[in-house]
């Protein structure tokens, strides 16, 4: 089975929660975690490398976590939980939630901290699979692309039709065992 590891960005000003975090995700399956005391050292983290999971804990030193938030959820290669404060959860719980945000009421529980971290590692494997799918289309188009590419090639010099043109890649593709794309780029940079 394979081993799944995540790189976690605390964003937060409180010592007591940047030590229950720590002590949470002190475990194998998080490789990286790093803590950021303010919004402006959060992104200056995060235009250097990229997160799996990013948690924000309102308020931070800078108060800009909200915005921040807002700007950081809108990126698809991270899941983001928000910790808002009891009497604030109402009012962050529409806003954030459209933003696909987790909310985390503070306080919490130990046991309801393990949960929403497990929730968030969940929700991380959902978005691999979706950026896993969206690479095997983007190759599967660029793969189209060079065959109509490598036919109306083909159509040109030979002053054939387009089915003639796919009938010669196949049989290229089959005779050489290789793919469609690999005899594409054959004909059309004349590689050998």
């Amino acid at each position: 089975m394979l081993e799944l590891s995540y790189s976690v960005l605390i964003v937060s000003s409180s010592e007591k929660f940047n030590k229950v975090f720590s002590e949470l995700l002190s475990g194998s399956a998080f490789r990286r975690v790093s803590f950021s005391s303010s919004v402006s050292n959060a992104k200056r983290e995060l235009a250097e490398r990229s997160y799996d999971v990013i948690i924000i804990n309102s308020p931070v030193h800078d108060d800009a976590a909200e915005r921040f938030t807002y700007d950081i959820s809108k990126r698809s290669d991270c899941v983001v939980m928000f910790a808002a404060d009891n009497k604030l959860y109402a009012d962050y719980y529409e806003k954030m939630t459209q933003c696909g945000v987790f909310l985390l009421r503070k306080p919490s529980t130990r046991a309801l901290l393990e949960s929403a971290i497990s929730w968030l590692c969940t929700a991380r494997e959902r978005v691999r699979r979706t950026e896993a799918k969206e690479r095997s289309v983007d190759d599967k188009m660029q793969e189209i692309r060079l065959v109509n590419q490598a036919k109306w090639k083909l159509i040109r010099e030979r002053g054939i039709d387009e089915s003639e043109a796919h009938r010669i890649i196949l049989k290229m593709a089959m005779d050489r065992s290789t793919t469609k794309a690999e005899v594409a780029e054959i004909i059309l940079y004349n590689k050998k």
